[in-house]
This record gives C-alpha cells, sequence and structure tokens, in this order.
C-alpha cells in the first residue's frame, strides 16, 4: 500500500474518462489501458473514483475503484452533457469524500478536464500519444476548410486545458506534437510510458533454450499482428518478404490481424510471388495473442510513425526480439538491446535485417532475454504506476523532492 507523507494516507483520486467505455476484455486500446492503470492504483490502495460512458467488464473489480457509468449520446452535444453529469457527480461526492487530485486518462483533447474549473483540485492530464504522420500515401489526413476550422478549434482547447492542468503525462519524446503552447506546458511535462501485463505476455518457459533457437532455425517463423491497413508498414513487408524468401527460402510470414487493405494484401502477397510464404491469419482473440509472440522468432511492426507501439511492447514482454521503424513511439521504445529499428517505408532495409536476425540466433536470445528482463523491470504496471504515484507527489507540497525524482523509469523526465 502506498503512503504519502503529507496525509499519512493513500491518495482519493478523481477520473474523468470520456473514452466509450472501460473494459477489461473488448479490442479498446484505450478502455484497456485506463481499466488497467486503475486497477493498479486501486491495488495499491488509493481509493479511485472514475466515471465513464459504458462499462464492459468480465473479471474482478477492485474495491477501492468506484466506477460510475454516466450514459451520454454521441457526438458534441453528448461530450458537453458528459461534463455537465460529471461535474454534479463530483460535486455530490464531494460533500463526504476528500479528493487530493484529478486524472483525465486519454483521449485528452476533448475539453471534458474543463469542466473541472474551479475544483481546487491539482490536475494531471495524460497520457498524451504521439500523432500519425500526415504522410498521403499512408494515411488520408482532412482537408478544406471545416478540417482546418476543427484543427483550430482542438488547439485552442488543447490549449486552455494545458494552461489549467499542473502535470502533462506523455508517452514519449513524440508526443510533445501534443503541447501546442510551450509556454502553457512550460515546466510541466513527464514522461511516463505505458503498462503491460507481464503475466499474461509471459514468455514460453523454454524461450532462452538452445533447443527453441534450434528449431526456430529449421523453421523460421516472423510475426506481423496488427491492423492489416497501409499505415502499419504492410506493403514495404510484403515487398521485404520477397527479398527474405530469396536469401532463406523456408522463412514463414504470419500476418495475424483484420483490417481495411486485407483482401490488398493477399492480391499483393501473390502478385510479388510470395503467397506460399506467408500466412493470413483472421482477428485473434487478446487471450491467444501472448501464443502467437511465443511460436515465432520475432515481431515485426514497420509502422509509419506509430503514436507508442504497444504491441511491441507486448511481444518484448513475451520475450521477443523486435524490429521496427525509426519514427513515433518505437523509435524511444526499440532500444539496441530490444531489436532493430529501419527507416520507414523501407523494404530493402527491412528485408536485410530480417535475415540478418534470423541468421543470428545469438543475437536473437540476447534481445530476447533483454526484452523480458525490462519488460518486467521498468513496463510492468506496477512499475508504471510506481512512478506515476511521483508525479502525483510533485502535486503534494510536503513530499520530499529527493522522493518524487523518477529516476527509475528510463524514460522519464
Amino acid at each position: 500500500m502506498s503512503f504519502f507523507p503529507q496525509t499519512n494516507r493513500p491518495l482519493t483520486i478523481f477520473v474523468p474518462h470520456c473514452s466509450d467505455m472501460l473494459t477489461d476484455h473488448l479490442p479498446h486500446g484505450d478502455g484497456q489501458i485506463a481499466f488497467s492503470l486503475l486497477s493498479e492504483l486501486a491495488r495499491r490502495g488509493h481509493q479511485v473514483y472514475a466515471v465513464t460512458p459504458r462499462l464492459e467488464v468480465r473479471g474482478h473489480i477492485h474495491g477501492n475503484l468506484h466506477i460510475k457509468v454516466l450514459e451520454t449520446p454521441g457526438g458534441a452535444l453528448g461530450r458537453l452533457l458528459f461534463m455537465a453529469k460529471m461535474r454534479a457527480y463530483y460535486q455530490e461526492l464531494s460533500r463526504t469524500v476528500q479528493f487530493d487530485l484529478m486524472h483525465q486518462l486519454n483521449p485528452v483533447f476533448t475539453g471534458v478536464s474543463l469542466a473541472m474549473l474551479g475544483s481546487g483540485l491539482p490536475q494531471v492530464l495524460g497520457a498524451y500519444f504521439g500523432q500519425w504522420p500526415s504522410d498521403p500515401e499512408t494515411i488520408t489526413g482532412g482537408k478544406g476548410w471545416k478540417a482546418t476550422l476543427a484543427g483550430k478549434a482542438q488547439r485552442a482547447i488543447a490549449t486552455l486545458q494545458q494552461r489549467a492542468a499542473d502535470l502533462l503525462v506523455l508517452t514519449g519524446p513524440n508526443a510533445a506534437e501534443r503541447l501546442p503552447s510551450p509556454k502553457a506546458a512550460e515546466g510541466k511535462v513527464r514522461m511516463l510510458g505505458l503498462g503491460t501485463d507481464t503475466a499474461f505476455f509471459s514468455p514460453a518457459a523454454d524461450y532462452l533454450s538452445e533447443r527453441r533457437f534450434e528449431a526456430e532455425q529449421q523453421n523460421p517463423a516472423v510475426l506481423f499482428l496488427a491492423n492489416v491497413s497501409l499505415r502499419k508498414g504492410i506493403v514495404p513487408l510484403v515487398h521485404a518478404w520477397k527479398q527474405v524468401v530469396a536469401e532463406i527460402p523456408n522463412a514463414k510470414l504470419t500476418v495475424a490481424g483484420l483490417g481495411p487493405d486485407l483482401a490488398t494484401m493477399r492480391a499483393l502477397a501473390a502478385e510479388v510471388g510470395v503467397a506460399d510464404n506467408i500466412r493470413f491469419h483472421g482477428q485473434q482473440k487478446r487471450e491467444e495473442t501472448p501464443l502467437f509472440f511465443r511460436d515465432h522468432a520475432l515481431y515485426v511492426l514497420p509502422s509509419f510513425g506509430e503514436p507508442y507501439g504497444l504491441a511491441l511492447q507486448e511481444a518484448m514482454s513475451c520475450g521477443r526480439p523486435v524490429i521496427s521503424t525509426a519514427a513515433g513511439g518505437p523509435k524511444t521504445l526499440v532500444q539496441p538491446e530490444s531489436g532493430l529499428l529501419v527507416p520507414m517505408g523501407d523494404a530493402d532495409a527491412l528485408a536485410r535485417a530480417i535475415v540478418v536476425m534470423l541468421r543470428d540466433p545469438a543475437m536473437r536470445r540476447e534481445m530476447a532475454a533483454a526484452n523480458r528482463k525490462r519488460a518486467l523491470e521498468t513496463m510492468s504496471w506496477p512499475a508504471i504506476v510506481e512512478v506515476l504515484e511521483r508525479y502525483y507527489a510533485e502535486l503534494l507540497p510536503a513530499f520530499e523532492a529527493s522522493a518524487a525524482t523518477p529516476a527509475s523509469f528510463p524514460w522519464a523526465a
């Protein structure tokens, strides 16, 4: 249980979660991440009061996690209604509950935290993620005066939120683009990655055994597990696979997932001449994803500027080496001991990296061990929340400065 010197008790935290839902099983990134973080805060003894439009939970909800469902319609009107209901619920609670701070999780660009102005609570916003690049070949961005006006309105709201906030939590340096006003964010920015369930995303029992690596050399298999879309880098990967097969004829690529470009990629694989070396699977259930990571020699995610790269982190937690692109979140997440980085869209460089790694079992074994160790030490939810507690403590004047220095997390400011 975490105690703070100012209060000699755990904190009481109000959490507006304006994403679609909180969930522990549905494929909804914001909802799963938020529920895991809030559950870990509750497990550590903090009293957490969260509001959300929808709750989809199969498992146990910790007794310290109090969730209020505020059903509202979608759109701007629904958001305003959510803000009004949230403020009314907070005022009702505050008659009997003494709150220490408010933390709005992702998504942050909704203006919801502005409903808490005048509450007197310290405000924490984030995690902020980076953005996908606007390259027209990978993403179709909004155009025209409506998109321009919406962008300006979003930046104005973000500036107001960040000016009113006390701490802004970013998942990595690439998320700094989410701060439209350096002056509004000055002195408030802290870095903190996302957590991973390291017990669920765990390696095979023999993941470092010589027998396993010998088997991988006999039947080399590479995994792409992601939404099958252009921005995930699937086109350069299919082209790269032709070069990989030329070097290692029995290498197999597994493409696991659904997406708007799945049919196109099947056709491209046939056109390139590698259809027999690429196995296309549909969408996988969440409980099956660790098995996919464990059953492949390495994981590849050649995205065009992934905002974070949580799947990379999950693969690393499963003790797998990784290959990604030197842009966005992966540029920070994938360190030299974790895997290899290649330029975005460079099929030749991607092919060379895959071949190098498949031909070097000693390299893969070192990376596998380093990734699992790093996941346990710095990527587990307990490790992440421990650093978050230190950031919270900065908002409590009586907390010693030395105790608030987040030196244990490698990305910390």
